[in-house]
């Protein structure tokens, strides 16, 4: 009898219990309704529950010019469908959560109080532009063998896209370097300059080995004709790094040493792989399409109906 009194106190203390510990769980990754997206706000650390669209809409204003042709930002729409349904799946969050408001991590995000002070005037029109090719646009996403690509994109380059193992080291089939018509680009060319011995203390903070005595040497470039490697002060470094390192608007540049001054030109803003969103507004007023613009970056893919 008093076996049974002890099990039925310990039946009723779980039972009381589970619900706590059910509730506590929900509040750390709350369940989403379909349609809706768990984001991450980096700013606030707090998770919000918002429709999948609403979520695209912010992105979009945020990452491309809304004066941009419909055309091309259409598809940059399907480019950041396709990158949030494939990032979601992939990457952890923290609380849970779907994507994030971190750029770096992400997509870049805005909020109506940013767009309103960013387009004045024209806000009710470039809202409803965008929210337009989203609708036009609906469940639409980038795809190959059946599968979500990694729908990468940039704001310009130098004239050609990147393949993606110069950048990432990992070789996609649809992320490979075509033609790219960014000359309209306002970051086409930027010119940089810094003196010798800035060059040289940056270069040495990072590569101990680095001399003084060997400046600008060899230099070989990739298929979509950015700098690859490059030697510096006897020390081999990657395009790539070297962007980094000083924060280069791209690893597409051309660098020459005149006395005391190191002179860099850089061409594009951004690492270059995939679509590029000048190039893709370009094309759109030569009278491409979203689809054109994005079977011409995304070689081999074709648009599919998200499930």
């Amino acid at each position: 009898m008093k076996k049974i009194i002890i099990f039925t106190i310990i039946l009723y203390v779980l039972t009381l219990c589970i619900p706590y510990f059910a509730n506590k769980s929900s509040k750390k990754t709350p369940p989403t309704p379909e349609n809706h997206i768990a984001l991450y706000d980096t700013k606030t650390k707090k998770q919000t529950s918002i429709p999948f669209d609403e979520y695209l809409y912010y992105v979009v204003a945020a990452e491309m010019p809304a004066s941009f042709h419909t055309e091309a930002i259409k598809a940059q729409v399907i480019c950041s469908r396709t990158y949030s349904l494939k990032k979601s799946k992939s990457s952890a969050h923290p609380d849970g959560s779907d994507m994030c408001t971190d750029i770096n991590h992400c997509q870049a995000y805005t909020n109506d109080e940013e767009l309103k002070a960013l387009w004045k005037e024209n806000y009710n029109y470039y809202k409803n532009k965008i929210k337009s090719a989203i609708k036009d646009t609906k469940d639409m996403i980038i795809t190959y063998d059946n599968e979500p690509i990694d729908a990468i994109y940039h704001s310009s380059n130098n004239g050609y896209t990147e393949n993606s193992e110069d950048v990432w080291q990992k070789p996609l089939p649809y992320l490979k370097s075509v033609k790219s018509p960014d000359e309209g680009s306002p970051n086409f060319n930027f010119t940089y300059h810094i003196s010798c011995d800035d060059l040289f203390n940056k270069v040495k903070d990072k590569y101990k080995n680095a001399t003084m005595s060997k400046g600008i040497g060899k230099i070989t470039y990739t298929k979509g004709k950015n700098v690859k490697n490059i030697n510096l002060y006897s020390v081999d470094i990657s395009g790539v790094e070297l962007r980094k390192l000083l924060n280069l608007k791209s690893a597409s540049f051309d660098i020459e040493e005149n006395e005391n001054t190191v002179k860099i030109t850089t061409h594009g803003y951004g690492h270059g792989v995939g679509m590029s969103q000048y190039g893709a507004n370009t094309l759109a007023h030569q009278g491409k399409k979203y689809n054109d613009i994005i079977s011409h970056y995304f070689k081999d893919t074709k648009i599919s109906k998200k499930e």
